[in-house]
């Protein structure tokens, strides 16, 4: 795959979608490249799906979300910190 799939994934802003995959994982900001990495690994890795849908991480594509039964709102940082915590996106 080297364009970056435009079904069932929300891009984050400011992420050329024309771009090669491998030329954006080394030039893209830590969130963009989380986001990214963590929605593909979603589709390909059933354990991934095991720890957040492909929903929540479209939410959290936006730079902010708030988990389920949770009363608090997570900024870029708290999703990059949850993704690489869980081994969902680590770089």
């Amino acid at each position: 795959m080297s364009q970056l799939p435009s079904k069932g994934v929300r891009i984050p802003p400011g992420v050329d979608t024309s771009r090669k995959v491998v030329d954006f994982l080394g030039t893209g900001t830590e969130f963009q490249k989380s986001i990214v990495v963590a929605q593909l690994n979603c589709i390909l890795l059933s354990s991934v799906r095991n720890c957040v849908t492909l929903v929540e991480l479209n939410k959290m594509a936006s730079g902010s979300y708030s988990p389920p039964h949770v009363d608090t709102v997570w900024n870029q940082t708290d999703i990059v910190q949850y993704l690489q915590s869980n081994w969902i996106a680590v770089p």
